[in-house]
């Protein structure tokens, strides 16, 4: 079962991603 941590942690750093982008965006729209 060593697969499915790996997949766990992709599916994180994915998350961690569209968060910083929506971050991102309303930085932007802030401005």
């Amino acid at each position: 079962g060593g697969g499915k941590r790996r997949d766990s942690v992709r599916v994180e750093k994915q998350k961690i991603r569209t968060v910083f982008s929506q971050t991102q965006l309303c930085v932007l729209n802030v401005r």
